[in-house]
């Protein structure tokens, strides 16, 4: 009797606390709204003991997780409901990082050792003085102090960095944060609900071009040595390195010689402001672009993942054709497709 008793009062405890956590939740969904925050049962994510239906058999799991770290859930192996990293059709923006049809090749892919990926080819530290990235590039994380996503802090790994991320209103472009915890900066943009596995007039990411919290910006933290004004050459001699965030077009430039939606999957562009920009505003397009907030940034030419070209590119570099259709570099150097010498 004694032992039946424990176990009921147990029992309520639990349940005072679950509803507690609930109620906490409601109160944060009235305060803050759910914008890019997950909805849906908890139990989509997390089991209580790691025991229910088999569950336990792989775990248990940090933070009573149903899957195991990133890949637990963002894996075609993991939930469902989850976007899906490693996709091999229907891709989202990212790209994908399978390595059986897709990003075959190390180059193809940036590797993370939550995917148990490794680089072989790339040994040297990457980052720039003081960057919060320094370890070599096999020691990527999806989060953390050596991942893109979440917190960065000395010592942190995927799961702490990310964590309470999915569950309020996304302050960044898909949890990517500049700089250490101490002093983080949020990287501008709106992600598209369908992560834009379709690309539209009317269904698209807003990415920024934002001097200090674009998305060029963030890859700056490693990739130092391309990136704005201040790169070799300068906007007023030839480049060196492709530039990224200059504005395309100067004040009465026209757009609309150009045939191509830049908006395309082959090459979108960033706003200088995203200031009521929105994944369903015909932004891009000839003849209504913005052409002085336009700019090209490091994912007008790559995706985050990987894809199947080299270097992370959304196309073939090889297969570039001068005087050829007017896509991938030729959608912003359209002029050169046409045989004019500008």
């Amino acid at each position: 009797m004694k032992e039946v008793t424990i176990k009921i009062k147990e029992e309520n405890k639990m349940k005072r606390i679950l509803t507690i956590m609930f109620f906490m939740a409601l109160s944060v969904v009235a305060m803050y709204g759910m914008a890019d925050a997950i909805t849906g049962q908890c139990s989509n994510c997390h089991t209580m003991h790691d025991s229910q239906d088999g569950v336990d058999g792989g775990g248990p799991n940090d933070l009573l997780l149903l899957g195991s770290g990133c890949g637990g859930c963002h894996t075609q192996n993991g939930l469902p409901s989850a976007p899906q990293v490693d996709k091999t059709s229907n891709l989202s923006a990212g790209g994908s990082f399978d390595t059986t049809t897709i990003a075959t090749d190390d180059s193809m892919r940036h590797d993370v050792q939550d995917l148990s990926l490794t680089e072989s080819a790339i040994t040297s530290t990457p980052g720039k003085t003081g960057s919060i990235l320094t370890v070599a590039p096999n020691a990527l994380t999806c989060a953390g102090a050596v991942g893109c996503h979440g917190k960065h802090v000395a010592g942190m790994g995927s799961d702490e960095g990310i964590k309470g991320s999915h569950h309020a209103p996304n302050a960044t472009y898909r949890f990517l944060w500049i700089g250490t915890a101490t002093s983080p900066t949020a990287v501008l943009g709106t992600g598209d609900v369908d992560y834009e596995v379709t690309v539209s007039d009317s269904d698209h990411n807003v990415y920024s071009a934002h001097a200090t919290q674009g998305v060029s910006s963030f890859c700056n933290q490693c990739h130092n040595q391309f990136h704005g004004e201040t790169e070799t050459g300068g906007p007023s001699s030839p480049w060196e390195r492709h530039p990224t965030d200059i504005a395309l077009f100067g004040s009465g430039t026209s757009w609309t010689a150009a045939d191509t939606d830049l908006e395309a999957d082959d090459a979108p562009i960033a706003m200088i402001d995203v200031t009521g920009k929105t994944t369903t505003t015909n932004y891009y397009s000839s003849g209504t672009i913005d052409e002085t907030n336009s700019a090209v940034m490091c994912l007008s030419c790559h995706r985050a993942h990987g894809t199947a070209n080299a270097d992370l590119l959304r196309w073939s570099y090889a297969g570039i054709l001068a005087n050829g259709v007017k896509d991938a570099c030729l959608s912003c150097h359209y002029k050169q497709s046409s045989g004019v010498d500008d």
